[in-house]
């Protein structure tokens, strides 16, 4: 349900072309949404998602997120990458556009094979690996990426918890998990 949301917004987006320069790129939409986290607003956004999904049937659902998550990516690509398009307060170029969207939906993706045992498919390992440079950037941290692995990226999005030798190596920085949502 989560995913068709994220459809929306693309579709809004596209036909929503801004002037002058980006504002943010993929980092800085999600860096955004982690400095101030209000987790009143995440427990509302969640439960609206549960509310809207239940009113669907599964092959319902799967049917309007095939429909909207297509015209989403016929939007992006009719676009050039590099003009810039607005959403949720912010301008962004269409390449970092679809970058959100992809990150999304590689997030999802991992909420539903968590309980699956083995690597993640091999689509899913490549977004894993061509991400691998966001959550760095969502931080503001400089030095190496953090490992693209289906591991990390559920740390990454609170999925799993933090460990305490994960809060030891990010320091202050753990406060502001989790970073995707």
């Amino acid at each position: 349900m989560h995913l068709l949301g994220d459809a929306e917004r693309v579709l809004v987006a596209c036909a929503t072309p801004a002037a002058g320069l980006p504002t943010v790129d993929a980092a800085g939409y999600f860096r955004t949404w982690t400095a101030s986290p209000d987790r009143s607003r995440d427990a509302r956004a969640a439960r609206f998602t549960r509310i809207v999904a239940s009113a669907y049937r599964l092959p319902g659902l799967r049917a309007h997120w095939a429909d909207l998550s297509g015209a989403a990516v016929r939007a992006v690509g009719a676009l050039d990458p590099s003009a810039c398009v607005a959403t949720q307060g912010h301008v962004l170029s269409v390449h970092e556009l679809a970058r959100t969207l992809v990150t999304e939906a590689t997030v999802h993706h991992l909420d539903v094979l968590v309980e699956v045992s083995g690597p993640p498919p091999a689509g899913l390992q490549v977004s894993l690996q061509v991400f691998s440079d966001l959550p760095a950037g969502v931080l503001g941290a400089r030095g190496p990426p953090l490992p693209g692995d289906a591991e990390r990226w559920l740390l990454l999005s609170g999925r799993l918890p933090l460990t305490s030798a994960d809060r030891v190596v990010l320091g202050a920085a753990a406060d502001r998990f989790p970073l995707l949502s």
